[in-house]
């Protein structure tokens, strides 16, 4: 699941933020934020459309095969959330190829 972070990540913020107000789950939420889990709602329905190739890498027969093999590590932290993904490049024959490993995010513990 790691590909629908930022969607996840975004409905357990909306998620914090009426725990925060102490709205009851049969209580109607604000305007403001009700269009906020409107919008949440929407990019959730579009996250339906996204395709993940099973290879990894597809410039070389094998990952030993490349000419070199890189990491990227890429973190980002704010104040209610942080998250991390990493991609492998691979290198052959002068191509260059990128594919997604792992992405991870957590919301910040409530205060």
């Amino acid at each position: 699941m790691g590909l629908l972070a930022h969607c996840i990540i975004r409905g357990r913020i909306l998620l914090q933020h009426a725990w925060r107000k102490e709205i009851d789950w049969d209580q109607e939420v604000a305007d403001e934020d009700a269009e906020l889990w409107s919008e949440w709602l929407n990019d959730l329905r579009k996250a339906s459309t996204i395709q993940i190739p099973r290879r990894r890498v597809t410039v070389v027969n094998s990952l030993t095969d490349a000419d070199s093999l890189e990491l990227h590590t890429f973190v980002d932290a704010g104040q209610e959330a942080f998250a991390a993904v990493i991609y492998i490049v691979a290198v052959h024959q002068g191509r260059r190829e990128s594919s997604f490993v792992i992405a991870k995010a957590r919301s910040l513990l409530l205060n």
